[in-house]
């Protein structure tokens, strides 16, 4: 795989990995730590590309 189709797939496993990190009361800078990425604003970035709603947004639709 080019590199760059590589860290696409990655980055899909760690923005998974982290829905289950907010989901469980961490915030947006702590679930990006979790899953290796340094820099919440990129991590939001990734999540809303992904996802297509923020890593807040997410949180307050799923456990308000």
């Amino acid at each position: 795989l080019h590199p760059r189709v590589r860290r696409q797939r990655q980055m899909c496993i760690e923005t998974g990995e982290a829905k289950k990190h907010l989901l469980d009361g961490m915030n947006v800078a702590e679930a990006a730590c979790a899953v290796g990425m340094t820099d919440p604003n990129y991590f939001t970035k990734c999540f809303k590309k992904e996802f297509d709603v923020t890593p807040t947004e997410f949180t307050k639709e799923h456990l308000a």
